[in-house]
């Protein structure tokens, strides 16, 4: 089996999706092609609207939305003038690489995709599953487009979105697909080395305000409360890919033993394992990584929610494994309150099923 997974650089959380799907073949002893920027690379348009979007994820949430909610009134993946634009490229890579499987984890191209491998009369030959990136409602417009041999996803609430344009039959609902490495267990030894590399103490509890892979600027805000209102806490700040946020951070602490700033991790998974308390942006991936890991939340919404993310908010409510952060007084009330009560935000965290998402997608498609 041939497998290739194509993603967007749009954030982060496609190609999250994108390398635990990945993982799982791998596991299996198939062979997979990952193209983080399937979408970017078909047209230069496409990128600088990724770039763009990415921009706003770091300096503007409520224009960010506003951009977003845009592309979903105008659907310019439905257009012929996008069409015309990319078919070629999408044809050129389907007859190149010949994959028995193609899956996607983007919104983007979804249409596209699906009309190139009928126009080319391959419909029957090579399967095309889309693998909805967003768990709760609303999604993002064109995970919904018809075609697909099967959609999967996450949560009841999406299965249904779903339904509305695709037949139940092909729609099939499983856990979040995440990387296996935040599923793992930790030897005591393990936990100790990770202390010792960021240079922490086990003696005093971890605050860590995730600023999101692109680094949201108005995070620094909550580290400036942080450094000054809990002096009995060690913080950690990650600024993702957004340099000038990392040097402002710098300033903001001076000389700080307590308080680590981290720009772009490859290891969040050891990061939360030492932290006890975690602010973070409300994307799919940053938020199951936090439930499959056993760690309180602080839900950033001090500049609101991305259109997709919208849903968060009620699955942090129904299930009460963490606060709505809207302002800095919130904040300080939520780390007060996830501190007081810290054994029945475990105990709720708990309560919830940790399934490996990506191995239960995987199966499906060998078993097809």
């Amino acid at each position: 089996m041939k497998v290739g997974i194509l993603s967007a650089r749009t954030g982060n959380g496609h190609i999250s999706v994108a390398n635990a799907l990945k993982g799982s073949f791998e596991k299996r002893s198939i062979h997979v092609e990952v193209f983080e920027s399937f979408y970017e690379d078909l047209m230069i348009s496409n990128k600088i609207i990724s770039d763009y979007y990415n921009f706003l994820m770091m300096t503007s949430t409520p224009l960010c939305y506003k951009f977003s909610e845009l592309s979903y009134m105008t659907r310019p993946d439905l257009s012929e003038d996008f069409y015309a634009g990319v078919e070629k490229k999408i044809k050129d890579f389907i007859i190149d690489n010949q994959f028995d499987v193609i899956i996607s984890t983007s919104h983007t191209i979804n249409f596209a995709v699906i009309r190139a491998l009928e126009e080319l009369g391959l419909r029957d030959k090579i399967k095309f599953y889309i693998v909805v990136t967003d768990p709760y409602v609303p999604i993002s417009v064109g995970f919904d487009v018809k075609g697909a041999d099967r959609y999967f996803c996450t949560g009841s609430s999406v299965k249904k979105y779903l339904t509305k344009n695709i037949d139940e039959e092909y729609i099939y609902e499983n856990a979040y697909p995440i990387n296996e490495v935040f599923l793992k267990e930790y030897a005591e030894a393990q936990v100790s080395e990770i202390y010792k590399e960021l240079e922490l103490s086990r003696d005093k509890k971890i605050l860590l305000i995730n600023s999101g892979s692109q680094g949201a600027f108005h995070c620094k805000e909550y580290l400036k409360e942080a450094v000054n209102k809990f002096s009995d806490l060690q913080i950690i700040f990650i600024c993702g890919k957004n340099e000038p946020l990392y040097n402002i951070a710098k300033m903001i602490i001076g000389e700080n033993e307590r308080v680590k700033i981290l720009g772009y991790v490859n290891n969040m998974n050891d990061i939360l394992r030492i932290s006890d308390v975690v602010l973070t942006k409300p994307g799919a991936n940053s938020f199951y990584e936090c439930i499959y890991m056993r760690k309180p939340m602080l839900l950033d919404k001090m500049e609101g929610f991305l259109y997709q993310e919208k849903g968060a908010a009620d699955f942090i409510k129904e299930h009460e494994i963490g606060v709505i952060v809207d302002s800095l007084d919130k904040f300080t009330e939520g780390i007060n309150d996830i501190l007081e009560r810290y054994d029945t935000y475990i105990s709720n965290l708990q309560e919830i099923e940790k399934i490996n998402g990506a191995d239960v997608i995987v199966d499906q498609i060998i078993n097809v």
